[in-house]
This record gives C-alpha cells, sequence and structure tokens, in this order.
C-alpha cells in the first residue's frame, strides 16, 4: 500500500496565481500537474506530494526561472499557513516559535520534516524531505528561505544564516541565495 503523503492545499496558492498570471490555464496545470485548482481554496484538503513536486517543475518551466522558489519566498505573506498564526499568537520567544513550529508543521506538509537545536549562542535548523521520491531542491530552497523569513518576521529583527548545507550540487543559480537570503556562505 503506497504511503498518503500529502501537503495543504492552501500552500500552492503562490504558485498557481503565477502559473496562471504567465498565461496558462486551470486546464493546463491540471494536465502538467493533475491539481484541479479549484480545491487550492479549500485549505484543509491536501494535494499529493507527487502532485506538488510537479507544480514547483511546472511552474519553474513556466516562468523560466530556476531561481523562483528563493524569490517566491521573499513575497509571501509570513501569516498565510494557518499553523504560522498560531504559533505567532502562542509564542513568547523564538524558542517556544521553534519548539511549535517541530511539533506541528506535519499538519501543513507530511514530508518535511523542520528540526533545530541550540549550540551556545546559536540556533542550528536542520531541513529534509524524508521521502526519496519526492525530492526536489525547488521546495527545499522555498522551505529554507521560508524558515529564515519566518524567524526574521517572528524576531522582529533581520537574522541571517552564517552557513547552509545542501545535499545537492552547488546551482548555476548561486548568486540568487546570497541576494534573496544573504547567506554569507554557500557549502
Amino acid at each position: 500500500m503506497k504511503e498518503n503523503l500529502g501537503i495543504i492545499a492552501g500552500q500552492t496558492k503562490l504558485l498557481i496565481s503565477l502559473i496562471i498570471d504567465s498565461g496558462k490555464t486551470s486546464k493546463d496545470i491540471k494536465a502538467a500537474t493533475d491539481i484541479d485548482i479549484k480545491i487550492v481554496n479549500l485549505i484543509e484538503d491536501p494535494i499529493t506530494m507527487d502532485s506538488y513536486v510537479a507544480l514547483w517543475n511546472y511552474a519553474v518551466e513556466v516562468t523560466g526561472d530556476k531561481a523562483l522558489a528563493l524569490r517566491l519566498s521573499q513575497n509571501m505573506d509570513p501569516l498565510q499557513f494557518g499553523f504560522v498564526k498560531h504559533i505567532v499568537k502562542y509564542s513568547k520567544n523564538i524558542q517556544d516559535a521553534l519548539q511549535l513550529w517541530r511539533k506541528y508543521s506535519w499538519m501543513a506538509n507530511s514530508i518535511h520534516k523542520t528540526d533545530w537545536r541550540k549550540e551556545g549562542n546559536e540556533v542550528i535548523l536542520s531541513f529534509r524531505i524524508s521521502s526519496p521520491t519526492h525530492q526536489s531542491i525547488y521546495s527545499i530552497e522555498y522551505v529554507m528561505s521560508a524558515i529564515v523569513n519566518y524567524v526574521c518576521f517572528l524576531t522582529g529583527r533581520d537574522i541571517r544564516p552564517k552557513v547552509v548545507h545542501f545535499n545537492y550540487s552547488e546551482p548555476e543559480y548561486k548568486a540568487e541565495y546570497k541576494k534573496n537570503i544573504q547567506i554569507r556562505n554557500f557549502i
């Protein structure tokens, strides 16, 4: 039996809007991703991870922008995801927010795993996709940059990573990492 992996459909709104703005139709999106865009307004309805990865690939193809995930996270509303609203409401500080994120992020995405630990004055964040068949550089870039944006939003400060490690080769658009996330080192 195949594991039921999914992501809350509301997280796809930015991508679908971008694709529609590029001149594609709901029929085009359905053909490329198997996503019926009518369900995107129903936040509780998950789409499959296969469709989510296909949506990222299609959005990059339609826009021709390989660094789309990095740029898109810069324009998102930090409170667009339901569980983040609750994290903000119930957190006294960034440590509380990170604990709640770790505890409840599975509700928005069944295979994205985010964790953190404190080492001295530094916080080490890690993110991974637990499904080997759903590895997507765009999803990784989007979540990584979204986490940075959430931390900045929650603290009210411009906090940037010192070092970021990835398990994939350096992309041709490395400069976009530094520009959009202000990463100091790419290892």
